[in-house]
């Protein structure tokens, strides 16, 4: 009989969707983690982080345990390094009102699963450095505000992940697009441009096939 009920727990746990599994409390303090339903997805959320080696520390902790949705906020560190985003099977990532010399120390392998990212109030001391988005190949939606990107230029395009489906840009201060800024993406469906410099648009800055659905520049 316990033999059955351990197998009956067993196949529960086994069945249940991993993004909707919070870890244990003490693996992943000063963060924690929540849902708005039980079935929900799952949250981890750090906050107040003031060095890299905090976060190290819940990486460590935390051993096998995923991050499906990650969110920092009200934070200043270096960066989030690579490999934990890989190792904890992060899905979508959002970082606010926070500071850091680098979005990642080098970019993530392509064995990622990165689907979403939001970055929102983000100052990066180092400035943007497309290079670390370039094996991201999973991305879907970038949702950028209060986030300075003053030009979309040659790294932009030679590095961004071309499956992206969704691009916010919001009081990015972007003040120059290339003649083809954007025409590697095949895949952009939705295209948001708001709050920026940008006076103009040429038919060369998307791919000739364009999938775009909705656009909306302002």
């Amino acid at each position: 009989m316990i033999y059955l009920s351990l197998l009956n727990c067993c196949a529960v746990f086994c069945q249940a969707d991993v993004s909707s599994i919070c870890p244990p409390p003490e693996t992943i303090s000063p963060c924690t983690c929540s849902k708005s339903c039980e079935v929900c997805e799952a949250m981890v959320k750090c906050a107040n982080i003031m060095n890299s080696d905090q976060l190290d520390e819940v990486f460590r902790k935390s051993t096998d345990w995923t991050f499906w949705t990650f969110y920092i906020e009200n934070s200043t560190f270096m960066y989030l390094p690579s490999n934990a985003i890989v190792e904890k099977k992060v899905r979508k990532l959002f970082v606010r009102d926070s500071v850091m010399i680098s979005l990642f120390d080098r970019a993530p392998p392509s064995s990622n699963k990165l689907i979403e990212l939001e970055l929102t109030n983000l100052v990066l001391r180092s400035g943007v450095k497309w290079e670390v988005f370039s094996k991201l190949i999973n991305l879907k939606e970038l949702n950028l505000t209060n986030f300075e990107i003053k030009r979309i230029d040659q790294s932009f395009i030679d590095n961004f992940p071309q499956g992206l489906t969704g691009l916010y840009f919001n009081v990015t201060k972007t003040k120059t697009l290339g003649d083809d800024a954007f025409s590697k993406l095949t895949e952009l469906s939705r295209i948001y441009v708001r709050n920026t410099e940008i006076s103009t648009l040429k038919r060369s800055m998307f791919t000739p096939q364009s999938k775009l659905l909705s656009i909306n520049f302002r």
